[in-house]
């Protein structure tokens, strides 16, 4: 698991490079260019959150309860699901009425991202 909290951390997020430029285009298209985003996620809170390819549903039961809470959330409640390729989904889900937001990236067939979708769709407790 790796949480991201800065625009500037983007670069380091443990994924494939041609994974990260689709992300960062994908992260930039709605506001328009790098500058603006970076400008809003230093005003407004904004959380990435990657479910790294060898984590397992143990090490999700390991997490701290917000983490799980938040990764909950986002599949219970996204404001949209896309692929960023054939490997790699992302999830958004927003959290204030300021347009605050909680991303969630994970590969396509990640055993935790099944096991969070089963979570949201049943109403299980983490």
């Amino acid at each position: 698991m790796q949480v991201l909290t800065k625009w500037s951390d983007i670069q380091s997020i443990n994924i494939p490079e041609n994974t990260i430029v689709l992300l960062i285009q994908h992260l930039i298209e709605p506001f328009g260019s790098e500058q603006a985003t970076q400008a809003y996620w230093n005003e407004y809170q904004t959380v990435v959150y990657l479910i790294e390819d060898n984590d397992t549903i143990e090490d999700f039961k390991q997490w701290e309860q917000p983490i799980k809470e938040a990764l909950v959330f986002i599949f219970s409640y996204p404001e949209y699901q896309d692929d960023l390729n054939e490997e790699y989904q992302i999830k958004l889900a927003i959290i204030s009425d300021a347009g605050s937001g909680i991303y969630c990236i994970h590969q396509t067939d990640s055993p935790v991202a099944e096991w969070l979708i089963h979570l949201a769709n049943t109403g299980g407790e983490v």
